[in-house]
């Protein structure tokens, strides 16, 4: 296991890049991938929505909520590919042991929902 070295972002790394360079790094496949199941939700939230005999464009309808959150879902997919994440490396242990941590903590404090109880082995 290597050590952890924490560099930090050089500006002029990504800065002076092409748009060729940049355009050779993205992950076309993850795209497709992700706009399929976006339009598979979409069809499903507008086949639901027109079901009642209602316009799926009405206010509140599933299909106008599902445009909402996929417009929502585009920016922050547009943001999340452009953000470099390599760096992140440097946070991989700690961030483990407070995922580890959180998951403890909910089991201790974990109560029920809906009427449901926590089986407590101890």
């Amino acid at each position: 296991m290597g050590a952890l070295r924490a560099e930090p972002a050089r500006a002029s790394a990504w800065i002076g890049r092409s748009a060729g360079a940049v355009w050779r790094l993205y992950d076309i496949q993850l795209t497709v991938y992700a706009a399929l199941l976006l339009g598979i939700g979409l069809v499903m939230a507008y086949t639901n929505s027109i079901s009642g005999g209602d316009s799926a464009l009405e206010t509140g309808s599933t299909f106008t909520r599902g445009l909402l959150w996929a417009a929502l879902a585009i920016v922050a997919f547009a943001a999340s590919t452009a953000f470099d994440y390599r760096w992140l490396r440097t946070f991989a242990w700690p961030l483990y042991g407070l995922n580890i941590a959180l998951l403890a903590l909910t089991l201790v404090i974990g109560d029920g929902v809906g009427g449901g109880t926590s089986v407590r082995p101890w």
